[in-house]
């Protein structure tokens, strides 16, 4: 794909098959290569506007330039942006107050609250908090795996995408 878009949307079509979503599709091999944003939206949605957004981060590097980009893509709707962090149980906290710090100190945009929770998985989190809050839309990073990655481990974007009954950045 050429650079020439702002944004890709693809719809989903049912959730009857789950094997080819996960493991390899049009939409995933879209969502991988893409030079700029994808939204996918699960089946019967009905998006009346973006007020309230999750960002799942996992307190990346990468996170504050991610954002920023989002931000400039929604600026005039000014939605308000939660950045979450869902612990898991291998997992112990990262530090919220110094990522919220690092994110304040390079991103100007006052509409943006951060949330740390605890959950038995990373996507069940992710889509609770989603619905808990009435979120409009999650955005996920899409982080450039290995390819030993991609083969030894699951997509946490994948997961997502696939279960969530709200779009899925």
């Amino acid at each position: 794909l050429d650079k020439t878009f702002d944004l890709i949307v693809l719809g989903m079509h049912g959730k009857n098959n789950l094997k080819e979503f996960l493991l390899g599709s049009h939409a995933s091999d879209i969502i991988e290569h893409s030079p700029c944003p994808v939204m996918v939206v699960p089946p019967k949605v009905k998006f009346n506007q973006l007020g309230k957004a999750i960002y799942a981060t996992d307190y990346e590097d990468t996170d504050a330039q991610s954002l920023q980009s989002f931000i400039d893509l929604v600026g005039p709707l000014n939605p308000e942006i939660t950045m979450l962090h869902v612990i898991t149980r291998e997992e112990k906290e990262k530090g919220l107050e110094l990522f919220k710090k690092s994110i304040q100190k390079n991103i100007t945009y006052s509409n943006l609250l951060f949330h740390e929770m605890a959950h038995l998985t990373v996507w069940d989190g992710i889509n609770a908090h989603a619905q808990w809050e009435s979120m409009d839309l999650v955005i996920l990073s899409n982080k450039r795996r290995k390819l030993l990655d991609k083969e030894l481990d699951y997509s946490i974007s994948k997961d997502v995408a696939f279960y969530s009954k709200i779009p899925v950045l």
